[in-house]
């Protein structure tokens, strides 16, 4: 049998903690705790610290992803506009070479 310590945050000041225990066969036991069975305020403050942190990190991480995304679909556009127009221009020199005949 293993226990977790799950955290779920309803809003910034206010916490809800469940304890998960897994038996035999997967089964899922679930305790709701009060929060001041689970942390103090200061482990509470040195929380929400450390996840608007982690917020921030993230938040710049996806703006980057976002941006690198745009710049290679950009240049996957350009790409396949340079494919098809050389199609055409392979198209026109076997027309142009057909009625040269």
């Amino acid at each position: 049998m293993s226990q977790k310590l799950l955290c779920l945050t309803l809003n910034v000041n206010q916490f809800l903690y469940y304890s998960i225990t897994e038996h035999r066969h997967n089964d899922m036991h679930y305790e709701c705790m009060t929060p001041c069975q689970v942390t103090s305020d200061s482990d509470k403050e040195n929380t929400i610290a450390f996840l608007l942190k982690e917020l921030n990190i993230l938040r710049t991480s996806n703006k980057k992803l976002q941006e690198k995304l745009a710049k290679e679909d950009k240049e996957q556009r350009k790409l396949k506009f340079k494919l098809e127009l050389q199609e055409k221009e392979t198209e026109a020199k076997i027309a142009e070479k057909t009625a040269g005949r």
